[in-house]
């Protein structure tokens, strides 16, 4: 799911919090 809302939203603020919720489920 989180892929998505990164490709939905390529603009960086959406990347941002993929990438929180991935280092918060790691």
């Amino acid at each position: 799911m989180g892929i998505t809302t990164y490709c939905l939203l390529p603009s960086g603020e959406r990347i941002e919090q993929w990438a929180l919720y991935h280092r918060d489920h790691l």
